[in-house]
């Protein structure tokens, strides 16, 4: 996650959940944003971040509809002087219990793994985490700067050994969205067993975006049904859908 990209569309999509979320089961929510800075990890001049056309576009009125007080407080991140962590929290986007994690993803593997060390300790009394890194999960072709942009499968199996729900955010572009949901599903199976590994909530957004989630046993029955309900009440708004794949 960057700080340019708060308040787009897709984390309109985020939050949304995560306040259902927090309505809709006890537990107690973290957010890990993987937080990263775009000179560390992205080409100089990059111009991405900027798919914001619930707050302008012909569908505004319908975003506003379907979470009228979410639409109000990202309204503020039109202009981009206000991207900055410390006016999200001002503005108090989430429930006031949500715990965070915004220490900056390292770029190199020792701090990293140090760095995912001290979001396990911060998070400890959560029960339910969601994961934010830039692109989802690790790929092969991430090395070096760039895969501070990406989730470990092993953070997701750390997680959930520590009772824990846990969904990650991946984008699917330039590829088949449900090809791609069930490769992670694939594999998060080979690491945690397939009674652990829930729907996966498939945005259409530009580009799809995918809520990847498992729980542990006793977490399993709450989450489920949170994922469904959510499903559920989401409103088509132009070309967007909401499906559980």
């Amino acid at each position: 996650m960057q700080e340019r990209y708060l308040g787009d569309v897709h984390d309109f999509f985020k939050y949304r959940f995560l306040r259902h979320l927090a309505s809709a089961t006890s537990f107690r929510i973290g957010l890990n944003w993987y937080l990263t800075r775009p000179e560390d990890v992205d080409p100089p001049k990059r111009k991405d971040g900027e798919q914001r056309f619930h707050l302008l576009g012909n569908d505004k009125k319908q975003w506003r509809g379907w979470d009228s007080d979410l639409f109000e407080k990202l309204v503020l991140f039109k202009d981009a002087e206000q991207r900055r962590m410390p006016y999200f929290y001002r503005r108090q986007i989430l429930d006031p219990h949500v715990s965070y994690f915004d220490e900056y993803v390292p770029i190199t593997s020792k701090q990293a793994d140090e760095w995912h060390q001290r979001a396990l300790y911060n998070l400890r009394d959560c029960d339910f985490v969601f994961l934010d890194p830039d692109n989802g999960f690790e790929v092969k072709s991430a090395r070096g700067r760039r895969a501070a942009k990406y989730a470990n499968y092993s953070h997701v199996s750390d997680y959930l050994s520590a009772g824990k729900a846990v969904v990650c955010i991946q984008f699917a572009r330039q590829c088949d969205p449900i090809q791609k949901a069930m490769e992670i599903r694939e594999k998060l199976k080979s690491q945690i067993g397939d009674a652990k590994v829930l729907p996966i909530i498939r945005g259409r957004l530009s580009p799809n975006l995918l809520f990847v989630p498992v729980a542990p046993q006793e977490k399993i029955s709450e989450t489920a049904t949170a994922i469904h309900s959510f499903v559920e009440t989401a409103p088509p708004i132009g070309n967007t859908r909401v499906r559980a794949e």
